[in-house]
């Protein structure tokens, strides 16, 4: 059991069943304030991450209650895709919180990095198999971003043909 330790003046009295720390008033500058210091909270910040959070939750909710062989993760984030075109106000608000995970997102890699590291013999008789997969996956996803983009460019380019008048 943890000790509850609080912080007095000599001439204050301590609450019961907590261990009391005399101080001279002399070191305290006859304030107390410095004691609890405000701290500013972004609150927007923890909203916009208990709402990523949120999502991801039931998205692993939704993964394992439904046995669905997709990650709960990846759920998670096409519900949120859809909160978010429901709701695009909601972007403004977790924008700047994403834009800092994304910041410092090869810090998430370490865990993963250290779980491959400490699983390294079960996995070692399936090194081919990993790097088959690991090569089509790449040349999967590359191909479908290029198809996306050409797509979006062929688009964009019709648009802005249909917005320009045409010179007769």
């Amino acid at each position: 059991m943890a000790a509850l330790v609080a912080l007095v003046p000599a001439d204050q009295d301590a609450t019961p069943g907590v261990t009391r720390v005399i101080i001279p008033k002399s070191l305290l500058h006859c304030s107390t304030a410095w004691l609890v210091k405000p701290h500013p909270t972004n609150h927007a910040m923890l909203r916009a991450l208990a709402t990523l959070l949120l999502f991801q939750c039931f998205g692993e909710g939704l993964s394992m209650g439904l046995h669905v062989p997709v990650p709960g993760p990846v759920i998670g984030l096409l519900l949120l895709f859809g909160y978010l075109l429901i709701r695009p106000s909601a972007v403004d608000s977790i924008e700047p919180t994403a834009l800092e995970l994304l910041r410092h997102l090869s810090l998430l890699f370490v865990p993963a990095g250290v779980g491959i590291m400490v699983a390294a013999d079960r996995v070692r008789g399936e090194g081919l198999a990993i790097a088959v997969a690991l090569v089509v996956s790449t040349t999967l996803a590359i191909a479908v971003t290029a198809l996306v983009t050409r797509a979006l460019m062929r688009r964009q380019m019709r648009r802005a043909r249909v917005n320009t008048p045409s010179e007769l």
